[in-house]
């Protein structure tokens, strides 16, 4: 199933082309353009001109055999260190709502990729809580804040304690009471501290949060010090780079992407165009826009290491013209990365998908039909086989609420039963009848394991009967929401590090932490 025929998928083709030709794309720091100089691409006004040979060329030097498969990011290759394991530290500093385990981290056992494809087809995947969140909603002063530390730390402990999530990310970044020297790669170290999943970091390296400004150093620092922590000198670190809408790479962008390249990791383009505002206000003028983008991106990428492996997604969405907020809880976010990524397919470009937006700023009706649309239409319109999700995100991602994390969690195991297309078998179904009948009910016969494997049931709603005077059952929901959120903190267990990890990381911990 498509949405764009060959017409349409031509028209996009030779737009974006267009675009590289005859207006380029800015890249705003001298190291790019010196690159691209050298090279034979022609600049002018500090906007670097492409020829469709010169993409394709670059095109053909991106790995193909093993590479990830198609919908699914690149993912880094964490795996144990053979060598004989350090003595562990005694660590026994209290940390917030934290054990210690007995057992010493080491790389995660299973690289990301592999985790990702043992999980089955036609799937909704949750990544991490929230999606690098500066924003939280506060139930009990009804209101959002900015995140504090132990904002930050409880988000990496419901990632560490729910079978769903597949990353470590700081879900909620910035706290506004972290003060280290290098805020950035604070914000790693605590990661890594707090969470034995593979890292998946969605923020990046910025002027206000790395050390002196300086972006391409901390984000360089932040690799070398995860590969020193697994003791590893290959792919450590999957990470999202964003370009600058309307057609730029602007100077965080590259800092960032130039750490990247010299440390040998992959790379994945997130082009974040909103319609009308910083781009056109059309969805087929969006996707030509980023594929132009992303294409000089590739470009970039290839000509300075060549073969790096290079994936793409898309959080491009329309704007609501009204508030002139992007709006990611509605049916055109979900076909406009639908439509980015059958433009991606012909070029052999793997492409992720994410669903469960949501705009609102409360955990409501709203709030939940616009989560629920956005991760069922992806696989009504295509043929799309997984789907990447960050359950509790409200306000267009910016903000969070851990009470809406758990009900999206639900909203993901109950997509995935629907999407399921396995049932329990009946073996004996005539004689279940039969004593059915003479008992006047099923529920004495009713094999639990059965009933479970083809009904699915929800944590935190219930279905329950009405009459007269009957109350609502809203404040339930909260409690058993409230009791989830408590059972997991106190069922978290603090990963021990070996004494080599923790040294390596206690320079960027804040104290206490």
């Amino acid at each position: 199933m498509n949405l764009l025929d060959r017409e349409t998928l031509d028209d996009l083709y030779r737009s974006s082309f267009e675009i590289l030709e005859r207006i380029g794309v800015a890249f705003d720091t001298a190291r790019a353009r010196d690159t691209f100089e050298q090279h034979g691409f022609r600049i002018e006004n500090g906007r670097v001109f492409f020829t469709e040979k010169q993409v394709t060329d670059c095109l053909a030097l991106m790995p193909k055999e093993g590479a990830p498969a198609e919908g699914t990011c690149a993912a880094p290759t964490l795996m144990p260190d053979n060598r004989a394991a350090p003595t562990p530290a005694a660590d026994d500093r209290a940390a917030p709502n934290a054990a210690v385990s007995d057992r010493a981290v080491s790389a995660p056992a299973s690289p990301a990729a592999e985790h990702r494809a043992a999980t089955g087809v036609r799937t909704v995947h949750a990544s991490t809580p929230f999606l690098n969140a500066p924003m939280l909603l506060d139930h009990v002063q009804e209101r959002f804040r900015r995140v504090e530390l132990d904002d930050f730390i409880r988000a990496l402990v419901m990632l560490e304690t729910s079978e769903l999530y597949t990353d470590a990310n700081p879900g909620l970044v910035d706290p506004v009471d972290l003060h280290c020297d290098d805020n950035y790669l604070a914000q790693v170290a605590l990661t890594l501290r707090y969470s034995s999943k593979p890292l998946s970091i969605g923020i990046r390296a910025a002027k206000n949060s790395a050390k002196d400004g300086d972006v391409y150093t901390s984000q360089r620092n932040a690799i070398q010090l995860v590969k020193r922590f697994y003791g590893r000198d290959d792919e450590v670190f999957e990470q999202s780079v964003c370009p600058m809408s309307p057609l730029a790479y602007d100077e965080e962008c590259l800092g960032n992407l130039d750490a990247l390249l010299d440390e040998g990791q992959s790379v994945t383009f997130c082009p974040c165009t909103i319609s009308s505002l910083t781009g056109p206000e059309t969805l087929a003028g969006v996707v030509a826009h980023d594929l132009a983008l992303c294409l000089a991106g590739i470009v970039y990428v290839q000509t300075v290491k060549p073969g790096t492996a290079v994936t793409l997604c898309n959080f491009s969405t329309i704007a609501d013209v009204r508030s002139l907020m992007p709006a990611y809880g509605g049916p055109e976010s979900v076909r406009l990365q639908l439509m980015f990524r059958e433009v991606c397919r012909p070029l052999d470009i793997a492409c992720s998908v994410y669903g469960m937006g949501c705009d609102n700023l409360s955990v409501d009706y709203e709030g939940g039909m616009e989560a629920a649309l956005t991760t069922f239409l992806p696989f009504a319109l295509s043929d799309l086989e997984e789907l990447w999700c960050y359950p509790g995100s409200m306000a267009a991602f910016a903000g969070a609420s851990f009470r809406k994390m758990v009900l999206d969690e639900d909203l993901i195991r109950c997509a995935n039963r629907a999407l399921d297309t396995g049932y329990a078998r009946e073996d004996d179904l005539l004689g279940k009848l039969e004593n059915g009948i003479g008992f006047g009910s099923f529920l004495p016969l009713t094999d639990m394991d059965s009933y479970r494997r083809d009904c699915f049931l929800p944590y935190a709603f219930s279905r329950q009967s009405i009459s007269a005077g009957a109350a609502t059952n809203e404040r339930d929901i909260i409690e058993k929401i409230e009791q989830e959120l408590a059972r997991r903190e106190s069922s978290y267990v603090r990963p021990r590090l070996e004494k080599e990890q923790l040294k390596l990381l206690e320079p960027w911990l804040p104290a206490g932490y």
